[in-house]
């Protein structure tokens, strides 16, 4: 179980202000209000984590996640999880500005070069983010 219990104690959650960006407001509000723990379960409804596994799996869950995560190319994760967040408040033509931009840098980098050369040459990407 988890829970946000900090209104119990007449304190502030201070990450609780950036919930509403993931987690629908009624959800959050609930949970700082009652400050009641929620079930595994209930928090992957909500959105509030994104998977839920049993226990004596999660180290073997998390670093599978891991692994997958290091294959893929660190610019393209890094601006994309730049362009997620700064997006959100864009309107369409500053998102395809920024999009724009980012795609055009991505381009230049060595990486870009690597990516398709080793699918190319059916091996193992090495990729070192720039």
């Amino acid at each position: 179980k988890m829970g946000i219990s900090e209104s119990r104690w007449s304190l502030l959650p201070p990450f609780a202000a950036l919930l509403p960006k993931y987690i629908p407001m009624a959800n959050v509000l609930e949970l700082v209000f009652t400050a009641e723990p929620i079930s595994a379960q209930r928090a992957y409804e909500i959105g509030f984590v994104n998977r839920v596994v049993p226990g004596d799996q999660l180290m073997d869950e998390a670093m599978a996640l891991a692994n997958r995560l290091v294959e893929m190319a660190p610019l393209s994760l890094r601006y994309f999880k730049e362009m997620a967040y700064r997006g959100v408040d864009m309107n369409e033509a500053g998102l395809a500005s920024m999009t724009r931009n980012i795609y055009d840098m991505l381009l230049k980098s060595e990486d870009a070069v690597e990516g398709p050369k080793a699918f190319a040459e059916k091996r193992q990407v090495r990729w070192k983010g720039r």
